[in-house]
């Protein structure tokens, strides 16, 4: 049986329901379609954004975030660091940001911002 699993009597679009804490909801088209990514092992996070570059990146950002870190705070931003971090992937020899560099970075750098 392949995943998402759903509702035979519904069919997939309307029987398919996820589990979100102690509630089960009812999954909309967003949350079916990433459901079929993670089935083929795809995860939207980690989805390359093919009209980006490295130059695209918030460097000022990045700073603060390695500053924010014991071990990284005297490191220079590079394409090593970019990587370990998954803000930039590569394909066919070209470099391009990740997605959750425009999903997550903006909120994990506040979180972490926060804590100091």
């Amino acid at each position: 049986m392949n995943k998402p699993y759903y509702v035979t009597a519904e069919g997939p679009d309307q029987g398919t329901y996820v589990r979100i804490g102690a509630h089960t909801l009812k999954a909309n088209a967003a949350m079916i379609e990433e459901l079929r990514w993670q089935a083929r092992g795809l995860h939207f996070e980690t989805m390359l954004h093919y009209r980006t570059t490295p130059k695209d990146l918030d460097n000022k950002k990045i700073r603060a975030f390695l500053s924010s870190r014991p071990q990284q705070k005297s490191a220079k931003i590079s394409e090593t660091i970019l990587k370990a971090y998954q803000l930039i992937g590569q394909e066919h020899a070209k470099h391009m940001l990740q997605m959750l560099d425009f999903c997550c970075l903006e909120k994990i750098l506040s979180i972490i911002l926060a804590k100091q």
